[in-house]
């Protein structure tokens, strides 16, 4: 059994002068003979996005850019879900089939997503549920971001 890549190398041509200087090189990994698999497995992808107030303007914009890029790379295998968070974390889209109709659904989502400047209250059934499930977790609230001190 050969080797199962290969590497090639290549400098930048330019003579290196004596002291300090940069000299730029690339170096390139080619697998040789068959994968190990024939394909990969599918992905099931879940982005978890910061929306608060630090996020707002370009952060944000490059952060939903690249959450669309990302939806654009997955196949029609592949699924992925959005999560953001700010106060509190929300799911703006649940495990999606990443098939036409479930991109677009994916950047339907995305569209608009802008970071919140302000606390947005949770819904009564959601603030009890984060209650619970804090509790459950954290019961002597060491982990309470809001506690300084």
């Amino acid at each position: 059994m050969g080797t199962p890549f290969g590497i090639v190398a290549a400098c930048e041509l330019k003579n290196v002068e004596p002291g300090r200087s940069t000299l730029w090189a690339s170096i390139k990994i080619e697998p040789r003979g068959r994968a190990l698999e024939a394909e990969r497995s599918p992905l099931a992808v879940t982005l978890v996005i910061d929306v608060s107030g630090s996020m707002q303007g370009d952060p944000i914009a490059h952060v939903v850019k690249s959450c669309e890029l990302v939806a654009d790379l997955l196949t029609e295998r592949d699924q992925l879900s959005i999560v953001t968070f700010s106060t509190h974390a929300g799911v703006r889209c649940g495990l999606t089939q990443v098939d036409a109709a479930g991109r677009a659904q994916i950047k339907a989502s995305l569209a608009g997503r802008a970071a919140t400047a302000v606390f947005q209250p949770q819904a009564p059934v959601a603030a009890a549920a984060g209650a619970r499930l804090k509790a459950a977790f954290d019961p002597r609230g060491i982990l309470n971001p809001g506690r300084m001190g």
